[in-house]
């Protein structure tokens, strides 16, 4: 797992420079093209402490949780204050204790983080949600807590100036290939780069290359891929050596291994030394159910095979996820080329607690960051209502119901980068790994954290060994309806004689030492 930093400087706002608008004239579309596993290519326009008293060594979690006697009141907002205590600078103080980060510790920095948020302005496509605007939308990622967003070249501008950007060049970035000029296309992308640089330092070029022919892909024509692969990165090279060249992110559909059109076009524009070309890697997973977390490992580790072949370490450039989970029953009808997807119907719990096995498990794959598809729904994508696109996101879209409410998995992940922001992602490790039980750790500030889950039927105890001293657990699925950012179960548990036992259901559960 390489961790990537970018640019210092970072600008208060990136602009759309003429060169990017010359860009962008060479054949952007202006609408959103579909791919393959469903995305777009184009675009438009009370803090506090948990007041638990537990101190058992074992204790129940998952679905049916809910056995502690308190629900944690802290909101994830540093500068929020609440009824029972203040939080600030990462130290929280209420009535029932105060919990201190280590003294002494490295300030956390942003750009280390491994969540991400793809397409946060793409839904306007579909229209406008009535009361929602992209400022709507830059105070919602703030709120989340993400560092990270994934944007096309010419939504920079709006995105709020705390964040970073990872973009996209070649097709999205308004390359009209196989056939464009390259020349102009290099002249424009080289002013782009330098200009915009200190807002955007990771660039992959052209999504999901191997999905469709052209206009919409690449398919038939990897020479051609390989030469704008090869143009693009001697430019952003040529202009931000620092900067990431990614090759463009691999199609995901459904919970199936990687076989196919994908594979031959990866073997074949390595067989022509793409190789060469670029410095990380980019693949998807879509339509997810919310155990099909398993496929990241499984595509993770076929990539890896391959581009071992070709002298590519996967584990020693960065790669990066777009994946989404969803929430209520979306399908494609019988005549739809994806209609043998398996869709089943999905809670708002599932899915959020499908968000923490998805990063979670990602990242101890040797995934560097992911990029959650959506802050709110799509509506009717691809012309379709029924669509999993208008089921993903962490806010309802209005145009599909009414309700621009956040879901659970805003919640849920919102207290997910609270929690884990800032931890030394270089030391995760699976401690377990079977028949649907899950147990990770890793360290923050030199304390120990542990992730698990059960997915196997019932509830199971799992033993997690070398714990010394008070701990606390939090479900991560939030157990009061509606959600709000203070109802998450949180107990404190003494593990006896170094051992602590939990007894694990499908919700997750985050562990501090």
């Amino acid at each position: 797992m390489t961790h990537l930093t970018p640019n210092t400087g970072l600008s208060l706002r990136a602009r759309l420079s003429a060169p990017l608008m010359a860009l962008l004239l060479l054949g952007c579309p202006q609408s959103a093209d579909s791919t393959p596993d469903g995305t777009a290519t184009g675009a438009s326009t009370g803090s506090g402490v948990d007041t638990s008293t537990s101190t058992s060594a074992g204790t129940s979690a998952g679905t049916s949780a809910g056995t502690s006697t308190s629900a944690d009141t802290s909101s994830g907002q540093g500068s929020e204050t609440g009824a029972e205590g203040t939080e600030t600078g990462g130290t929280e103080t209420g009535s029932s204790g105060t919990e201190s980060e280590t003294e002494g510790e490295e300030p956390v920095d942003p750009a280390s983080s491994p969540f991400g948020i793809f397409g946060p302005y793409e839904f306007f496509l579909d229209g406008m949600p009535p009361g929602i605007t992209r400022e709507t939308v830059n105070e919602r990622l703030l709120e989340l807590g993400v560092s990270w967003v994934q944007e096309m070249p010419f939504n920079l501008q709006d995105l709020p100036s705390e964040l970073y950007a990872y973009s996209r060049v070649g097709r999205e970035g308004g390359y009209n290939g196989p056939g464009g000029d390259l020349n102009a296309y290099a002249a424009a992308l080289s002013t782009y780069i330098a200009q915009n640089k200190d807002r955007a330092t990771i660039f992959e070029v052209d999504t999901e290359p191997s999905g469709f022919a052209p206009p919409m892909g690449w398919l038939g024509f990897e020479a051609e891929y390989v030469e704008l692969l090869k143009v693009s990165h001697e430019t952003i090279k040529g202009e931000c050596p620092e900067c990431t060249v990614v090759l463009g992110g691999f199609s995901g559909i459904g919970p199936t291994p990687v076989t196919g059109q994908h594979i031959d076009f990866l073997r074949d524009i390595l067989d022509l030394g793409a190789a060469a070309y670029f410095d990380g890697f980019s693949y998807k997973q879509h339509h997810f159910a919310a155990h099909d977390y398993v496929e990241l490992k499984t595509k993770f580790e076929v990539y890896e095979g391959i581009l071992a072949e070709y002298g590519v370490d996967l584990r020693e450039i960065p790669v990066f996820v777009e994946t989404a989970a969803y929430s209520g029953a979306p399908y494609y009808p019988p005549a739809h080329p994806l209609s043998f997807i398996d869709l089943p119907e999905q809670s708002e719990e599932e899915q959020a607690a499908a968000l923490v096995k998805i990063f979670a498990y990602a990242i101890a794959a040797g995934v560097d960051r992911v990029y959650w598809n959506l802050v709110y729904e799509r509506h009717n994508f691809g012309g379709l209502e029924t669509n999993p696109f208008n089921y993903y996101g962490l806010f309802d879209n209005p145009l599909n119901d009414g309700d621009s409410a956040p879901k659970v998995a805003f919640f849920t992940m919102q207290r997910l980068i609270e929690r884990l922001d800032g931890s030394d992602w270089s030391t995760i490790e699976t401690l377990e790994d079977n028949a649907g039980v899950v147990l990770l750790k890793l360290s923050k500030n030199g304390r120990p954290i542990w992730i698990a889950w059960d997915d196997s039927p019932g509830m199971n105890d799992v033993v997690i060994p070398d714990v010394d001293g008070t701990v606390q657990m939090t479900v991560m699925v939030p157990t009061v309806d509606p959600p709000d950012s203070a109802s998450f179960t949180v107990e404190m548990l003494e593990p006896e004689g170094g051992q602590l036992t939990v007894s694990l259901g499908e919700s997750p559960v985050i562990i501090e030492g």
